[in-house]
Formats: C-alpha cells, structure tokens, sequence
C-alpha cells in the first residue's frame, strides 16, 4: 500500500474517533515511516482552528518536527535500544499532557529493541492508557515479539530499488547465476549489495522463488534435499543481514556459492 493510502486512513480514524493506542508502520521505507509518524503526530495536537490540518505552523506542529514538544518523545539508536529507553516513555507516559490532547511516544527502527526492552514495552501495550499514542516504525517486524505486534495495528509499506528490483524477476535470474562461472556471481553480488537493505530484499525475493522450487520438487519428489538446503541457506544469511554488520557482498556471496 501507499504512503497516501496509509495517511488518509490514520487522517479518518481520528476524524471519526477510532483511533488504535499503537501502531506499527512496517517496512523498508524508513524516511517515509518518519515522515508518517510526524504529520500523524502534528495531526493529532495541531492547534490551529483551520479546517485542514496538520498547520505546520503552530507551536505544536513546529515543536513536534523540531523534536522538542513537551508531550512527544522520539527514541532512536544506532544499534541498539536498551531497555532504559522504555523505562523513559513509561515515565513520560504517566505525566499529565502539558499542553496537547495526546501524549506521543515514536520508537524509530524498533527492531533494534532488546529483548528487556521488547518486555517493558509489553508491558505498556498490556495497559493502554487514554489520549496515549504509540508508534513503532520498523524494517523488520520479525524481530518483534508476536505478543508485540498482535497488540498494535500494523501498516506495511516498501520501497524497492533499482538494484533489487531486478533481482525480483523470478527463476530466470537464479538459473542464469546458477550456470555462470564463480567469478560471474561474485561480480553479480558486489553490483548488487551496496547495501544491507539490497541484500535483504534480494534474498527476500530469491526464498520467495526457491520456497516455490521446492514445493514443486516436493510433489515430484525431485532434488528435495538440494532445494531444503538452498532454502535454508538463504533463510540464515537474510537473518544475518538483518541483524549483524555483516558486509552485505558475503552474504550474497555463500548463497551464490551453493546455486
């Protein structure tokens, strides 16, 4: 779905007052989860009297695009997200607004929240409090606890590149790379994986392909165990990718090297 298409949802869920108490906006499209995060925000505490909001121009909506409004807190780290970080929108959470009518907490790239960290925060989706409004922006929802995601209203978006998109193509490109010389692939996967977000929707595309190959090779009873292996491969270095600083080229490189 679209950015536009989530945006006009969230705008007539507060319009008719049914509003969930978290969402999760899922996906590869991080710069646009944040800037969904933000005009939800401004939307929900914009002061203007106009009919069209968010304004941008009050105080609020200015305070919450500069991050420094009283009644929202961003978190946001690099590689990790401890669990003080939670402990922090639970104290948030319990002070009265101080001049909006909702109280925000946005956690940037939630994956990234440790497992202390996904129990707290649990543990404040389990008790929802009134005019408190939690959004989870995340590449990998996997990651997440079950528990977590099944209390939250989840939005998915993605945003392919070139350089993945070609990779999507289906069984003819695995064929062709499966022929060619071993030189040939390690060429193929330093064009491919500049980066780890490539390298994970290329291999999100290649087990789509092979999980099909093998369903086929199971009903025929033909190469079961090659394609299982194929398929396991493949499911190890995506969660490599995602979760270790792995260079991305490597991880293509071992599933390239089995083909």
């Amino acid at each position: 779905m679209r950015y536009e298409t989530h945006w006009e949802f969230l705008k007539n869920s507060a319009l008719l007052g049914k509003l969930s108490h978290a969402y999760l906006f899922s996906g590869n499209d991080e710069e646009g989860q944040q800037r969904l995060a933000l005009q939800f925000s401004q939307l929900l505490n914009c002061e203007s009297g106009a009919e069209k909001k968010p304004c941008g121009a009050c105080s609020s909506c200015k305070g919450m695009r500069e991050r420094t409004h009283p009644d929202a807190v961003w978190v946001s780290e690099a590689r990790e997200i401890p669990i003080s970080a939670i402990r922090n929108l639970r104290q948030h959470f319990s002070l009265s607004s101080w001049q909006s009518s909702f109280k925000i907490a946005v956690i940037e790239r939630a994956h990234l929240m440790n497992m202390e960290a996904q129990s707290a925060l649990l543990k404040l989706l389990e008790e929802p409090r009134k005019n408190v409004l939690l959004l989870l922006l995340c590449e990998y929802p996997a990651l997440l606890l079950d528990t977590i995601r099944s209390r939250t209203q989840e939005m998915r978006w993605y945003a392919f590149s070139e350089t993945a998109q070609e990779s999507l193509k289906g069984t003819g490109e695995l064929r062709r790379l499966g022929s060619s010389l071993l030189q040939e692939r390690f060429d193929y996967a330093k064009k491919a994986a500049e980066t780890s977000e490539d390298a994970a929707q290329i291999l999100e595309g290649w087990l789509r392909v092979k999980r099909d190959v093998l369903l086929k090779a199971v009903q025929s009873a033909k190469d079961v165990a090659r394609n299982m292996h194929m398929v396991q491969t493949m499911q190890e270095m995506l969660q490599v990718v995602k979760t270790t600083n792995v260079t991305p080229r490597l991880a293509l490189d071992q599933v390239l090297v089995e083909l």
